[in-house]
């Protein structure tokens, strides 16, 4: 989650108030982004998120054209963006930046990374580099930051290339914490979920009920996941791997962020996934709750 939690301070730092607001769509706007604050401290992100799409909508329904409306626009285009819905960000964001003229250089950094952000999940780097490009050309306007996550950004799009959906999964050759030696090509005629996570990472913890829901359901039948931790704790690994009583293997190596396997595949946010088919191909990347249980079911029921 180390994506998600830096992104959450700019977010909040948009929240603040309205910017060249009057009257009474101001006032709704600096009434509304109070309670968000508010609410953010008390609910998880999932109900946080519904929330704020909700309020939101409504003030952008209520008042379309007003100079808050563009504020409304960029930070639901970067919740979204927050939570895997990168299309629904891309649309937020591309009207924000329509009626970016006059806006705070450093809000235009922002919504120029976070719809680069939605492009690379589309699989449209092309557009996604010129949106970087444009953050680092904005050089101190832009704060350190967001000029960090860019340039990592920048570095990623050669190997998220690689990993399109359509494309052969990159190879992966690594000891288990079994102390067996695992290679994906193994997998083949198996439905596989690589998974990356984390025992601190509260996202992850929330979506292992159906993990391994999906996986009591569907294993008899052809379905393997291979987990890949990015603790640095192996007693905090151990402990949750026990507590959760997770029998899939694991690759554990202590690095962190710097995990090989965590390179290799461009992670810098977690949880991360990559759902592939018997042939090694992968389908599906970073589906959680039923989207993930519907497109195990149909890889498995597709031979």
């Amino acid at each position: 989650m180390k994506l998600r939690m830096i992104t959450g301070t700019l977010i909040l730092l948009l929240f603040a108030g309205a910017l060249d607001a009057f009257g009474d769509s101001a006032a709704e706007f600096e009434r509304m982004m109070a309670e968000l604050l508010q609410k953010k401290q008390q609910v998880d992100p999932q109900e946080f998120l519904l929330v704020a799409e909700q309020r939101m909508t409504d003030f952008l329904e209520k008042y379309p054209d007003s100079p808050e409306a563009a504020d409304v626009h960029l930070n639901l285009g970067q919740l979204f963006a927050q939570a895997g819905s990168p299309d629904r960000a891309v649309s937020h964001l591309e009207i924000y930046l329509e009626h970016s003229v006059g806006r705070m250089p450093v809000e235009v950094a922002v919504a120029k990374f976070f719809l680069a952000q939605g492009y690379i999940a589309r699989d449209e780097f092309d557009k996604a580099e010129l949106y970087l490009q444009e953050v680092q050309a904005s050089g101190d306007a832009a704060p350190l930051q967001l000029r960090q996550m860019t340039e990592m950004s920048i570095q990623r799009i050669p190997i998220l290339k690689k990993l399109k959906i359509g494309n052969p999964a990159l190879p992966i050759d690594a000891e288990t914490t079994a102390g067996d030696r695992i290679a994906l090509g193994s997998y083949r005629g198996k439905v596989l979920l690589v998974d990356f996570w984390a025992s601190w990472c509260k996202p992850c913890r929330q979506e292992m009920p159906t993990v391994k829901s999906v996986y009591k359901e569907f294993h008899e039948k052809g379905f393997e996941i291979l987990g890949i931790s990015l603790d640095q704790s192996e007693a905090s690994f151990e402990g949750y791997i026990e507590e959760q009583g997770i029998t899939w293997p694991q690759i554990f190596d202590g690095k962190g962020w710097k995990s090989s396997v965590g390179q290799r595949y461009g992670i810098n946010s977690i949880p991360a996934t990559f759902l592939i088919d018997r042939k090694g191909t992968i389908r599906y990347r970073d589906l959680r709750g039923d989207k993930l249980r519907e497109a195990v079911r149909e890889l498995i029921e597709s031979g």
